[in-house]
């Protein structure tokens, strides 16, 4: 049992590295990304299906849809449209990036309500995938975005990559 969870949890991470890696292409090819947003499903359906088809629609309700919210922001009104993109074209995905004017706070109110709305419609459309379930989500900043003046984008990736390398190499000559 703790071998088969082992390999779930690998194969979850892989995905997601991958989903990363093509957020910092993205960013070195020139895509400006304000920042990046992580979502999770706590607490899913236990049926394998109904918790694939959960996060297929949590996808379809955030990819590339313009989430028009008017929130309070510091007592005043706000409204602002905010639009997810994703690096890879598969089914679902943890990692979304967008480039927008709304600050950190700003965002972050933004999202809370658009999350809380999208939580709430896909539980009354699909009351199968139970009411226990719910959106655990961050939000954050591409180091590159807070490091513009370094033009090779990011670098912790391909410099683990490159000293994994190094080390095989070893090795094999061994």
């Amino acid at each position: 049992m703790a071998n088969n969870n082992q390999q779930v949890n690998t194969r979850q991470r892989s995905i997601q590295s991958r989903q990363l890696i093509e957020i910092r292409d993205q960013l070195n090819n020139g895509t400006l990304i304000t920042h990046v947003l992580n979502i999770q499903v706590s607490d899913e359906p236990l049926d394998r299906n109904h918790a694939n088809s959960l996060r297929k629609a949590l996808k379809r309700a955030i990819w590339r849809q313009p989430l028009n919210k008017n929130f309070l922001f510091n007592g005043m009104p706000v409204n602002a449209v905010v639009t997810w993109d994703m690096p890879l074209k598969i089914s679902t995905s943890a990692y979304y990036y967008t480039a927008t004017f709304l600050n950190d706070l700003a965002l972050a109110a933004h999202m809370r309500s658009a999350l809380a709305d999208i939580e709430d419609t896909i539980k009354l459309q699909n009351p199968q995938f139970g009411n226990t379930w719910g959106i655990a989500y961050l939000i954050t900043k591409p180091l590159d975005f807070l490091n513009q003046v370094q033009p090779h984008g990011a670098v912790g990736i391909e410099e683990d990559d490159k000293e994994e390398e190094e080390e095989e190499e070893e090795e094999s000559s061994y």
